[in-house]
């Protein structure tokens, strides 16, 4: 017979479902069994040697023992590791633990590598896959070789007439499955057909297969058991302080440990009410590869290696979006029973899913950032995480469209380590589109009248905070989003409706502030001009922050964001910058610095002059101690740029003063506006009642005539001796631009004063008695005695604005050109552009 029947284990791998010998070989490889003695020998000396579980895996790192020995003492007992062997035991009872929990893991493994060997070679009685596979090709060449001789049996001729003639004999059958074989000749024999060989073959290779596809399950059962028992003894350790990523047993972190870990935590999650001790059994070792690089403050630990990316990735791959977005869902706050320490250290439910929260967030942070191995490209991220970064909410309509994005952001809030640029960017991309879209929806339809319809908006709830919280932990991915002015309007809204306004003020800050808080260092040249691109864009846009109706209603202001922009604005670095405005041009960022244009600036200290109390009592004492501050640094150095600092710094207090004139004058405008509206929408009425009932008329005209004094008389119309309302906006404004130029500004000079005073400036030189008088700023004047005043002011008056300009220098008129330069600029100022503007807008 031509062909051969024989095939080998590759053969049957590539016809079974699955790879039986291939699997036992990877798992004989990841567990590496033959290491293992050697192994607990290392554990066994390091236990005696560290003072914590926490340093034990450290310890056996750097401990080097002969094989499987402890102090001469053998440890392998009946093919396993000999838990009660002296050298493993007598170092305190939870260090003996640990070392317990560490061998049983290693005899699992030693008993899962036997129980797989056992499938593959056989054993205690059973035959093996190897032996089925040899006994199968013995008997396909069997069935091949009775083939041939039964067809070398049969008799070619038919007396004298050969076969083929039509009178010859007839080819011979064989039947091999049930199929009937001819027999062909070959010389004067008849020999098997060419198509026997193979179906023998194939029949005898499918029967091993279909063996091996149930061996290979039977492989998985059992390694999948082992998993489960490893994963619940990783738990323990972790729990108990000791890290299963570290240290000589590399069990619990394998790739195909992390795939099995995100299979399992899927599994749980799709349940109907995922057990909080599970989830926290199968995160328990994605939380060590977190420790392994961060710290407990979020920082990358000194001389760590790169994360595990590729755990990370597998471990991620295998949830779904639905389970992500559960388990950001579930209830941090649960309690109930204990689900045991083996699981968390203390305890409660609650606490199981908020480490289980943040080892999984932080896991996606680390597998989105270059800088400690992960992918810089986010479209390199698994599937599951890109699905909530490409959200197209353009169709959603219900909450439950709404849930499972809020699940996952709320799940990106647990985070405590930054994730990296593209992922951060995406992160925020994310929550304004679907902001944008809720809004929509939660925005009551308006009739032609532009009154609201009948119904309401939908009422959708959105959670972005905790995306924007995630986005926050990279301060410089955040600096560099807001670096592109195109973006700030996606962080600058109105996240109020949906409680995300302080994750958005978070997030303003980290992206412009420096992060010494004090000034910027190398590398945050984003961080300005993030700020400066938040600060023009609401300084640009103050008017839209104002009600233009007379209304009453409350300013709308910047979206609750005003404290954050109030901590931008008032850092020294941003108001050493804005001391000085451009008049003849836009505002403009040059890559070093920036220069806000005066109107930009107007705007600004308006927004941050409207907002609650607090915020702006902060905001000026920002602007006052930052005056304090530069003067002193203006006296303390060059003697030819004290005018010109001095000059800015009244520039800067004037601008403010005069953006808060203005601010109230917006206020006296509705209040003008509201009393002619009062007014009008009487005479309307008047004046229709009159036309109605001439008669009753004319008597109402001359009631209130004589009443008010004004002489009414017939066809005046009703009411007519009321006078219109006087507007009062425009001559209180004067006043108040008066009162400052002459009365204000004493705060400003007291810190001033001391600035020079703390220098010892020479322009103060000759007055030292008046020094020696005067308080610090803060500090009390009603202690000064009559003959204090007498010195620096005069006793009857009493007058800390004068005492303040008798004691100080020169430096106090450039100080004042400054600041008076600004309260000239009026209201009508602002509303020429910077090529119109002429000294008509100042009177």
């Amino acid at each position: 017979m031509s062909g051969d029947v024989s095939f080998d284990k590759d053969d049957v791998e590539a016809e079974s479902d699955g790879r039986p010998w291939t699997r036992r070989d990877d798992f004989k490889d990841e567990i590496d069994v033959d290491d293992m003695a050697d192994t607990a020998a290392v554990y066994g000396q390091a236990a005696g040697e560290a003072g914590s579980a926490g340093e034990l895996a450290e310890h056996a790192t750097r401990t080097g023992q002969e094989a499987g020995e402890v102090n001469g003492e053998a440890l392998i007992q009946d093919d396993r590791i000999d838990i009660t062997a002296e050298g493993l035991q007598g170092n305190g009872a939870g260090m003996d633990e640990v070392v317990g929990t560490l061998v049983r893991a290693m005899n699992r493994a030693l008993e899962a590598s036997d129980e797989v060997d056992a499938l593959i070679e056989g054993g205690d009685g059973g035959v093996g896959l190897d032996t089925i596979l040899t006994m199968n090709v013995a008997s396909a060449t069997i069935a091949r070789d009775n083939a041939d001789e039964f067809y070398a049996a049969q008799d070619a001729t038919n007396g004298t007439l050969p076969a083929g003639h039509a009178l010859g004999p007839e080819p011979p059958i064989y039947v091999f499955d049930d199929v009937e074989y001819e027999g062909v000749l070959s010389g004067d024999s008849w020999v098997a057909p060419d198509n026997l060989a193979p179906a023998i073959r194939e029949y005898y290779l499918e029967l091993t297969a279909e063996t091996a596809s149930a061996v290979y399950q039977d492989i998985k059962d059992a390694i999948e058991s082992y998993r489960r028992d490893l994963a619940e003894y990783g738990s323990e350790l972790e729990a108990a302080g000791y890290d299963t990523s570290q240290g000589p047993l590399g069990l619990w972190h394998t790739d195909e440990m992390a795939t099995f870990y995100g299979e399992e935590l899927n599994r749980v999650l799709s349940e109907e009410n995922p057990d909080p001790a599970e989830v926290a059994i199968y995160t328990a070792a994605l939380g060590s590869v977190v420790d392994d690089v961060y710290d407990e403050h979020g920082n990358v630990r000194e001389g760590a290696d790169p994360a595990n990316i590729s755990f990370l990735d597998r471990f991620l791959s295998q949830l779904e979006p639905s389970s992500l977005a559960t388990l950001g869902a579930m209830d941090t706050g649960a309690g109930g029973p204990d689900v045991g320490n083996a699981y968390v250290r203390n305890g409660s439910p609650g606490d199981a899913i908020a480490a289980a929260q943040q080892a999984v967030a932080n896991g996606i942070q680390m597998l989105s950032d270059p800088e400690v191995g992960g992918y810089e490209n986010a479209d390199l991220l698994p599937q599951n995480i890109q699905h909530f970064l490409d959200a197209d909410p353009s169709e959603w309509e219900t909450q439950a469209d709404f849930d499972e994005f809020n699940g996952f952001s709320t799940l990106m809030g647990a985070a405590t380590v930054q994730g990296g640029e593209q992922f951060t960017h995406a992160m925020i991309d994310a929550a304004a589109t679907v902001q944008d879209r809720a809004t929509a929806l939660n925005t009551p339809t308006t009739n032609a009248s532009g009154y609201p319809a009948y119904e309401a908006g939908a009422g959708i709830e959105f959670h972005p905070e905790g995306l924007l919280n995630a986005a926050a932990l990279n301060d410089g991915a955040s600096a560099s989003y807001l670096a592109d002015a195109d973006n700030v309007s996606r962080v600058v809204r109105d996240w109020s409706g949906f409680e995300g306004q302080d994750a958005a003020q978070n997030l303003l800050r980290v992206a412009t502030l420096p992060s010494d808080g004090e000034s910027f260092g190398e590398g945050e040249d984003d961080k300005l001009q993030a700020g400066y691109n938040v600060l023009q864009y609401v300084g640009e846009r103050a008017d839209s922050y104002f009600p233009h109706t007379a209304n009453g209603d409350d300013p709308t202001r910047v979206h609750g964001l005003e404290n954050a922009i109030a901590d931008i604005a008032g850092h020294p670095e941003y108001l050493e910058q804005m001391s000085t405005a451009g008049t003849d041009g836009p505002s403009s960022f040059d890559g070093d610095g920036f220069t806000i244009s005066d109107s930009d600036r107007h705007g600004l200290f308006q927004v941050l002059l409207s907002g609650e109390a607090d915020q702006v009592s902060g905001f000026k004492a920002d602007v006052l101690e930052y005056t304090g501050d530069a003067a002193y640094r203006a006296f303390s150095g060059d003697e030819g740029n004290l005018d010109s600092e001095m000059r800015s710094l009244g520039e800067l207090n004037g601008a403010l003063t005069n953006a808060e004139i203005a601010y109230l004058r917006r206020g006296d405008e509705v209040n003008d506006a509201r009393e002619q509206f009062v007014y009008d929408t009487w005479q309307m009425a008047a004046s229709e009642l009159a036309g109605k009932l001439p008669g009753v008329g004319a008597a109402l005209d001359a009631e209130v005539g004589e009443t008010l004094g004004q002489g009414a008389s017939r066809g005046v119309g009703l009411l007519s001796g009321v006078q219109p309302p006087d507007p009062t906006a425009q001559p209180y404004d004067e006043y108040r631009r008066y009162d400052e130029m002459v009365n204000g500004g004493v705060l400003e000079h007291h810190v001033i004063y001391d600035a020079a005073r703390a220098a010892d400036h020479e322009s103060l030189r000759g007055k030292e008695e008046e020094a020696a008088i005067i308080p610090q700023y803060g500090g009390d004047w009603g202690a000064l005695s009559d003959d204090d005043w007498q010195v620096v002011d005069r006793v009857e008056d009493r007058d800390p604005g004068q005492a303040l300009t008798n004691a100080s220098g020169d430096y106090l008129d450039a100080y004042e050109t400054g600041r008076t330069d600004e309260l000239e600029k009026r209201p009508e100022y602002y509303k020429f552009t910077p090529g119109e503007r002429t000294e008509i807008a100042l009177d």
